[in-house]
């Protein structure tokens, strides 16, 4: 494929495909787009990005690209091939999925859970504290996934839970077998998939009504 030889030598971890351009993100050597079609291929480094590290990044339902590296989040402006600072993290992010109400939701590893929602643009941190027993369970965040229903579900260093939006908490999911660390989660025909240290667990809900709407964060 075209570039494959200063592709072949970067250090990959985030894929997002968009039409016939592929973004790649790397650790410590910036962002590539390659165009599968015509073989141009573009770079972002330090002279657009704070940081050159990326491990996570997404098109959204509007078309919008979005990128978060190992300092913040940013949102890529194709009028004028740049990046919009949406805010800082502090922390590597592995995930950003997209809700029901466009929201991103930015897992990360040490600054728990972050959301950011476009309309009004407000960007809001969820962590873990020991007094709240409905907060987030991990700051480590490995994963998010939003059903079929527009239910949020976090994988964490200490299980699974869920978002209930309507009363702005995080409720643990009970399974019937110790997961620890929850990877990553799919879904299929109502059921949950998860990868965890021990081993693949399926996980049917019943009756939580955790549906994420349009509301306040």
């Amino acid at each position: 494929y075209p570039h494959q030889d200063e592709l072949s030598t970067v250090n990959a971890h985030a894929l997002a495909l968009k039409g016939p351009d592929l973004w790649i993100g790397t650790y410590s050597q910036g962002v590539y787009v390659l165009n599968t079609s015509t073989g141009q291929i573009r770079h972002y480094g330090t002279e657009k990005l704070k940081d050159p590290s990326s491990y996570a990044i997404c098109h959204d339902s509007k078309g919008r690209t979005w990128v978060a590296t190992m300092e913040g989040f940013y949102l890529y402006s194709p009028e004028n091939d740049s990046f919009q600072h949406i805010g800082a993290t502090d922390a590597l992010a592995i995930d950003i999925d997209e809700d029901k109400s466009y929201r991103l939701w930015l897992s990360t590893q040490g600054a728990g859970l972050w959301c950011y929602a476009p309309d009004n643009k407000v960007f809001k941190q969820y962590f873990h504290q020991d007094v709240d027993l409905h907060s987030l369970l991990s700051n480590q965040v490995n994963c998010t996934t939003v059903d079929a229903g527009g239910r949020l579900w976090i994988g964490t260093l200490e299980g699974l839970c869920y978002y209930d939006i309507a009363k702005k908490q995080f409720n643990r999911v009970e399974l019937s077998v110790e997961t620890g660390n929850v990877m990553s989660i799919i879904e299929d025909q109502g059921a949950l998939w998860l990868s965890t240290e021990r081993g693949i667990v399926k996980y049917e809900p019943q009756n939580l009504n955790p549906k994420s709407t349009a509301s306040d964060l």
